[in-house]
């Protein structure tokens, strides 16, 4: 049964007796169908981007990425994160960090393009109900711009 096709059903029962008269009583009977978690939630797009200057103050939003899950109610919540260690499972030290529900990436540092100009990394869902491990992943890049 697939809950986004039919959510509910809704029955009459009837029960007859087999005696001379027979006897009979009907009743109604509703079967609601809940959702399971069968959809892996996905990032609207593979790949973010924004540029920022380096003077915002410490917990400026850069950039919201976003992502949907097709399932419903509990089982549609997602959980963002930031995978802070590099393909050679180095720590990356990033003066970023995202709110786990809403998908914003802020600044938790100041910026410091002489440090480095450019960050990328990536960001990854987790569905909060069915906790298997991570389903997809966005790649986001940060440039740092002078202030003018």
């Amino acid at each position: 049964m697939n809950v986004f096709l039919f959510s509910c059903f809704f029955f009459f029962l009837t029960v007859e007796d087999g005696g001379n008269p027979s006897r009979s009583n009907t009743t109604q009977l509703l079967v609601n169908v809940k959702d399971v978690n069968d959809n892996a939630p996905r990032f609207y797009s593979s790949t973010f981007q924004e540029s920022v200057v380096e003077n915002v103050p410490v917990g400026h939003s850069i950039v919201r990425v976003q992502a949907y899950d097709a399932d419903d109610g509990s089982n549609a919540q997602i959980t963002y994160r930031i995978q802070e260690l590099n393909s050679g499972g180095e720590a990356l030290s990033l003066p970023f960090g995202i709110d786990p529900d809403t998908g914003w990436i802020v600044t938790v540092r100041d910026l410091d393009r002489e440090e480095n100009h450019h960050h990328q990394f990536e960001v990854r869902l987790n569905n909060k109900i069915l906790v298997v491990g991570d389903y997809k992943v966005s790649n986001v890049s940060c440039n740092f711009r002078r202030s003018s």
